[in-house]
């Protein structure tokens, strides 16, 4: 018996089975089974079954199902009415747009765009990528889901990424439509497609009622700039909207506009957003002429949001302000521990304005393990620092001796050979 079983054993192995589907049985279905699916699958689809196709290729097996879904992709053209009519129903919906996806018909678009409005996300996935690998072919339907507000949303996401020059006039007029769903999407595919054309209408929405919609038109701008400039700029910093002044902030800053200097510097001190403020300290330096933005930028450094504190002190550093070498050793002084971009920060102007001060007060924020901050405090101390501060070459010896990259240590070595 046990010769027999050895035997039979043997025999069974040199039977050849596919290792992919061996790979991909899944538990509960024999090989036997397997090579009947992969039988029946080769006889459909030499016969030309794509509603037998179709079936297994939604209700087979892992292995039936991929096996299903390539015949499919072989036969092209002639499959395409068969795999329509199922994708109508609505269900199986990834499978079916794989096959699809894989033979490129044209005649998929208009029903791969009808099913923009698909709750599942797997499924829209799977069609906006299908829609996407059509190209022009789906173009034209996009243009008719942005009308449906049930699809607009994904129909605009999808065109976004084709950029259809010969439709940019077509688009120009969905930015005018009096439907709040179809203006939102026809700039949100704008915003993609940058084209210069489209000024005068992406202007327009700058004052429209729906806030994601100039959300979009600010991107816009400030995409185009320096490009051209924005008429309404002084009234969209002042937007409601955290996201619409963060763009307009951005593009003062790039458009370098001098007439919005008093704006910013008000947003610098008093936007209820600590993004908004941080942004505008560079919109500051960037557009104050003669010395304006050493004022305001000062009197940021009190800002209590450390973002808003540390662009402050940079821009002063650039500006080389004397007037801050005082407000900003008090940074450091009135505030407690601070965090390693304040003190990067503040170190950085100190170095960069370049004049004495006090270089034992960086010692209680050092943080050596970071690399920035490292940086920025032997600048600042090549400026400032005499043999006569002990407890600053201290420092320095005790760093040369830390575990820890020793990319500044040259520096540190050089600074205290200057130090003595």
């Amino acid at each position: 018996m046990k010769a027999l079983a050895a035997a039979l054993l043997f025999a069974t192995l040199l039977i050849p089975s596919p290792v992919h589907a061996l790979a991909n049985r899944p538990a509960g279905v024999s090989a036997a089974s397997e090579a009947d699916a992969t039988v029946s699958v080769a006889k459909l689809a030499k016969g030309g079954d794509c509603k037998a196709l179709i079936n297994l290729a939604e209700k087979g097996s892992l292995a039936t199902r991929a096996k299903a879904r390539f015949a499919l992709v072989n036969m092209g053209g002639r499959a395409v009415p068969a795999l329509l009519h199922a994708l109508g129903k609505r269900e199986y919906v990834p499978e079916l747009v794989f096959v699809l996806n894989g033979i490129k018909d044209k005649r998929s678009a208009g029903p791969l765009a009808d099913l923009l409005n698909l709750k599942d996300k797997k499924s829209l996935e799977a069609v906006e990528n299908a829609l996407f690998a059509l190209g022009g072919h789906s173009v034209p339907y996009l243009f008719a889901a942005i009308e449906d507000p049930s699809r607009c949303q994904s129909a605009a996401a999808v065109l976004a990424s084709i950029k259809a020059p010969n439709y940019r006039e077509k688009l120009k007029d969905r930015l005018k439509d009096k439907r709040i769903y179809v203006r939102r999407a026809a700039a949100d595919v704008e915003l993609s497609w940058l084209d210069p054309a489209a000024r005068e209408d992406m202007e327009r929405l700058l004052g429209d009622k729906d806030v994601k919609i100039r959300r979009a038109a600010s991107a816009y701008f400030l995409a185009m700039a320096p490009n051209f400039s924005v008429k309404e700029l002084p009234a969209l910093l002042k937007d409601p909207d955290t996201d619409v002044r963060k763009n307009s902030v951005q593009l003062a800053t790039k458009l370098r506009d001098v007439k919005c200097f008093r704006i910013l510097s008000e947003m610098l001190l008093s936007d209820p957003d600590p993004r908004v403020r941080a942004l505008s300290a560079e919109a500051v330096f960037r557009c104050g002429e003669n010395g304006q933005a050493v004022a305001p930028l000062v009197a940021a450094l009190k800002d209590n949001d450390i973002s808003v504190a540390a662009a402050a002190a940079r821009r002063l550093g650039a500006l080389k302000a004397a007037q801050a070498l005082l407000p900003l050793q008090e940074l450091l002084k009135n505030k407690g521990k601070q965090s390693d971009d304040v003190v990067d920060a503040v170190a950085g102007a100190l170095a960069d304005i370049g004049m004495k001060f006090d270089a034992d007060i960086l010692l209680p924020y050092i943080n050596w393990n970071n690399l920035y901050v490292v940086r920025s405090v032997i600048r600042a101390w090549n400026v400032s620092a005499l043999p006569r501060d002990v407890k600053v070459k201290e420092a320095l010896k005790n760093y040369l001796k830390m575990p820890v990259d020793d990319r500044y240590k040259n520096k540190v070595r050089t600074l205290l050979g200057k130090l003595g």
